[in-house]
């Protein structure tokens, strides 16, 4: 993972290329297995465990998911909450 180039898309932060690479890493570092591969098992593990079929999203399912952007992932507390420190 290129840090330096991920970090280059984010303003105003004081995260370092070191800080970021001791938290995020890529899926090849983790398993055995290529991104195409990985996305295709993933896909269909998902699909089997909510029992959804392939299609396109319904207008009700794209109201939810806007209004869950405007609640929650919008909120600055959230975007810069640290992992370990979730109280929900």
């Amino acid at each position: 993972m290129d840090a330096e180039t991920h970090l280059d898309v984010f303003d105003g932060h004081d995260v370092t290329p070191e800080a970021f690479r001791e938290r995020v890493v890529g899926i090849d570092e983790l398993v055995d297995a290529s991104r195409e591969e990985f996305v295709a098992a993933l896909t269909e593990s998902l699909s089997g465990f909510v029992d959804a079929d392939e299609g396109s999203w319904t207008d009700d399912e794209l109201d939810r998911a806007r209004a869950k952007v405007d609640e929650k992932y919008r909120a600055d507390d959230w975007v810069r909450r640290r992992p370990g420190s979730r109280s929900d």
